[in-house]
């Protein structure tokens, strides 16, 4: 058990830009371990489709807090985004996922293709 800061050391919009200076400042360090934790927050219901078609496992939840509009609880993301339809999803994105283990018979560049919209290696 620990506790954990993060200091902003790169600002960008551009993620592939950011996954490059990811991979560089990884380069700097002593010792990395094989499994990485990915996530992302996803904006539209292709982003949540290619995510879901590389890591099918992974949990999602809304990207800011939710509340029941009359009696004010917290409402939290519940559906499975495997089965879900398109439409069933686009009233629920923005959704994020986080701390999911990228298997390592995923590919960085795969879950950073995912992120960024673009088709899978054929």
């Amino acid at each position: 058990m620990g506790n954990s800061v993060a200091y902003p050391v790169h600002r960008t919009t551009d993620p592939a830009e950011a996954y490059a200076k990811a991979r560089l400042l990884c380069g700097l360090l002593a010792r990395r371990y094989e499994e990485v934790r990915v996530g992302a927050e996803l904006s539209t219901v292709a982003d949540v489709r290619r995510m879901v078609a590389l890591l099918p496992d992974a949990v999602y939840e809304y990207t800011e807090m939710r509340t029941h509009p009359e009696n004010g609880e917290c409402l939290y993301f519940e559906r499975d985004v495997r089965t879900a339809t398109d439409a069933e999803l686009a009233v629920e994105v923005p959704l994020d996922f986080t701390y999911t283990e990228l298997p390592a018979a995923v590919a960085e560049e795969d879950f950073v293709r995912a992120v960024l919209g673009e088709p899978e290696r054929g």
